[in-house]
This record gives C-alpha cells, sequence and structure tokens, in this order.
C-alpha cells in the first residue's frame, strides 16, 4: 500500500501538463476523453488486423468463437495498456522519452516475465500451468504487463501446453488480472 501512496505522491508532485493539453484550451476531461477515444480506436484497429491475421492461418484455433474470445481479451488488453502508459507518461516531461522507455521497456519486461514464467511452469510445475506456483506466476506476470496476458491468451487458444484440451480453459484465468491491471491503472490515473 505505501509502494502506491508513494507512486501516486511522485507523480502528484511532478508538474506535467501535456503541452497539447495547454494549447488545445480544453478541459481535462476533454483532453483525456479523445485521446482515449484516439487511442483505443487505433489499437482496436490493430487487435482486428491480428484477429483476422490469426484466423487466415489457423481457421480451426483462432476463428469462429475463437475470434470473439480473442476480441475479448484485446479490449481488456487496450484498456489496461492505455492506462498504463497515460500514467508513464505523467513520470516523465519529455514524450519522445516516454515512448522510448514504454516501448524498450516493455521488451525488456516481455523478456524477463516470459523467462520466469517459463522457469515456473517448466522447472517448478512440471509443465502443468494450473499448478499454484504457475497460477500465481501468471497473475503477478498479467498484472506486470498486459501484453503478457494478451500473448498468452492467444497461445493458450493455441492449445498451447494442453491449454483448452488438458486444462479446460485456463485462457480464461488470464482475464482476471488483465481486469484489475486497468482497474489499477484507471485509480492512479484518476488520483493523478
Amino acid at each position: 500500500m505505501y509502494i502506491l501512496y508513494d507512486i501516486v505522491y511522485t507523480c502528484r508532485s511532478i508538474p506535467f501538463i501535456p503541452p497539447l493539453y495547454r494549447a488545445s484550451g480544453t478541459g481535462k476531461f476533454t483532453y483525456w476523453a479523445a485521446n482515449l477515444l484516439f487511442d483505443f480506436t487505433v489499437m482496436m484497429f490493430h487487435i482486428l488486423i491480428l484477429i483476422i491475421a490469426l484466423a487466415a492461418t489457423d481457421l480451426t484455433d483462432f476463428g469462429n468463437d475463437n475470434a470473439a474470445d480473442i476480441l475479448l481479451c484485446g479490449i481488456l488488453f487496450v484498456l489496461a495498456a492505455l492506462f498504463r502508459f497515460y500514467v508513464i507518461s505523467f513520470m516523465v516531461d519529455d514524450i519522445r522519452m516516454v515512448q522510448s522507455i514504454y516501448f524498450y521497456g516493455n521488451l525488456m519486461i516481455i523478456y524477463v516475465l516470459c523467462v520466469a514464467w517459463i522457469q515456473v511452469v517448466f522447472q517448478a510445475s512440471g509443465g502443468d500451468v494450473q499448478s499454484p506456483a504457475a497460477a500465481v506466476t501468471t497473475f503477478i506476470c498479467v498484472m506486470l504487463d498486459p501484453n503478457f496476458g494478451l500473448a498468452m491468451f492467444i497461445l493458450f487458444k493455441r492449445n498451447f501446453l494442453g491449454g483448452t484440451s488438458m486444462y479446460g480453459g485456463v485462457e480464461w484465468t488470464l482475464l482476471l488480472p488483465l481486469f484489475l491491471s486497468f482497474l489499477l491503472m484507471l485509480g492512479i490515473f484518476l488520483v493523478i
């Protein structure tokens, strides 16, 4: 709890007002609502292209109902990722620096999370993605990076490690941490 307070307190002490916000002459709500609408539309367009590409390559795993499932996960991913980016944008004055930090930081974080997840699932759990250690690790990884949640959801739809056949839809357990990640970032954003 103290860590969250420190993050919020640090973010509030940074006198960052986006240059476009100052130049636009709009209110805070209008500025951020327009940004959210635009960013959400662009990211959902990319999610739809991903779904079409996946369905075109393998209709049995990624088409029909599974396409709708990936769309639902994609919506949660987009919301969590957008508010995560907005929160990070408050911490740095230069928007180019924020984009670089977010892009390269995501690459580094997703690599570390994947290595940690693979170690827990294969070394500690013997490949059982339903084991308590694997479930806790998956939950933490998705909370730390929504990209991990979307990637794992798509892999489990492909029956990665028997996620859909052996474990009866283990991919649905990824939606809760994605939703909680969205709520956490939304809460921090609203406090800032």
